[in-house]
């Protein structure tokens, strides 16, 4: 019973791997960039009480396993994750805004 968590009505224990790659999968999250997304992802996951059990962030995407609480779907904690990070990611560094989010052509 220690393992799972409560609500007022319901015990739970959510906890979903989670695998996030950008388009094209360019090589963006390389060292200072890397380290300023798992610091943005931790404050969000915070902010929603999320628990990141455990993550991997690689040059080109990233993994997670998070406990999410029963009240999110994975979609809506997802959604929200990554549309928050990339907003703070871009007011952090607008220089990555032309290879990521711009049409190739």
């Amino acid at each position: 019973m220690k393992y799972f968590r409560k609500l007022a009505h319901a015990l739970w224990l959510c906890k979903y791997q989670v695998g996030w790659c950008r388009k094209y999968r360019y090589h963006i999250l390389q060292a200072e960039v890397g380290k300023t997304v798992r610091d943005i992802i931790r404050r969000l996951c915070e902010w929603k009480k999320i628990k990141i059990l455990a993550g991997n962030i690689q040059i080109d995407h990233i993994h997670w396993l998070l406990e999410i609480p029963f009240k999110y779907s994975v979609s809506e904690a997802i959604a929200f994750i990554k549309d928050k990070s990339i907003i703070k990611i871009i007011g952090f560094r607008f220089e990555l805004k032309r290879p990521c989010w711009d049409r190739p052509f």
